[in-house]
């Protein structure tokens, strides 16, 4: 595995309505000089019912679609487009929902790994799609998950 980083340029999105490639021109052509290379961050939530979070779960599945569309789309420019999915990651976003233990202890059992992910489990896999490394990949959505998707929710 190469050990030179990319340079990543990070930008966030608000949500994914009315996104369409024609809004994406000057950051293309960008992207196209330096067969450059998308992750975008989603969620397992966009793969699996969670409960109560209809419009996290579908604007991350959304996302997911996206996330093909363009890889398929701007492929051919030699632009390469993946998602990571975290599951629960530790970050200041979920630290209220931690604050409860019992759910902490549950989402762990529906996690084969026995812990939740930290901030640099996702970070390494963002950085291993936009290495030169990860080349021949793209259209894929890579679960950061400790195995929960295999696993599903327990009953």
């Amino acid at each position: 595995m190469s050990t030179a980083l990319p340079k990543l340029y990070l930008a966030r999105h608000g949500d994914t309505a009315g996104t369409d490639s024609h809004r994406h021109t000057g950051r293309t052509d960008l992207l196209k000089a330096s067969r450059g290379s998308v992750v975008n961050v989603s969620s397992v939530g966009g793969s699996r019912v969670l409960p109560d979070r209809v419009a996290y779960g579908t604007s991350k599945a959304a996302l997911d679609y996206l996330t093909g569309y363009l890889a398929v789309e701007w492929g051919p420019d030699g632009i390469r487009v993946n998602a990571v999915l975290p599951w629960f990651t530790r970050t200041d976003m979920v630290q209220k929902v931690l604050e409860d233990r019992a759910f902490e202890r549950k989402l762990i059992a529906a996690t084969p790994l026995r812990r939740l992910a930290e901030p640099a489990d996702v970070a390494r896999a963002v950085a291993f799609l936009a290495l030169p490394d990860s080349a021949y990949i793209t259209g894929q959505l890579l679960a950061v998950d400790g195995g929960s998707l295999a696993q599903g929710l327990p009953g």
